[in-house]
């Protein structure tokens, strides 16, 4: 971007959309984590099950791929198309979430095989940066949106957009 002011207005942009995840109290960040795990709670119970009986219904393990929207997972122009997706607010505002359980559900088997606890499921997940497939992720959390329906839209901090 060349201009100046055209790269102020989009970070403008980028803050206006993201500004919930840093505020002081992290109750934006909280409250997205609650979601996330009543989300889990519905479409994956198995998973949730396990989460709850390991202590990690808080989903902290996540919080990094929450707080900056996936930026670490993938590659510059992978990010930017995810981001894009993302903010068109297409099916929802916090579509991101979904995203998450996505993921989540890709590596549930070794979660709950592995028998992984709070410090191998943050090593899990960080481990994830730039092996994500984005395409895949897109499409499993799109597919676990409209399987959620309604039900699903009542459990986020906001109102999603059908």
């Amino acid at each position: 971007m060349r201009d100046e002011s055209d790269a102020f207005w989009c970070f403008v942009g980028l803050m206006d959309v993201m500004e919930s995840n840093f505020h002081r109290d992290q109750n934006g960040m909280h409250s997205q984590l609650l979601s996330l795990s009543k989300l889990v709670h519905m479409l994956d119970p198995q998973l949730h099950n396990y989460l709850e009986k390991v202590e990690c219904l808080n989903f902290f393990f996540c919080y990094r791929w929450i707080l900056i929207i996936f930026k670490r997972e993938f590659e510059y122009s992978k990010t930017m198309r995810l981001w894009d997706a993302l903010w068109s607010r297409h099916l929802c505002a916090h579509f991101h979430l979904f995203v998450c359980v996505a993921v989540l559900q890709r590596h549930r088997n070794t979660i709950i095989h592995d028998q992984l606890e709070l410090d191998a499921l943050l090593r899990l997940v960080n481990d994830q940066s730039l092996k994500i497939d984005l395409d895949t992720a897109l499409h499993d959390a799109e597919m676990l949106f409209r399987f959620a329906g309604e039900a699903g839209q009542q459990l986020l901090p906001g109102a999603c957009l059908a």
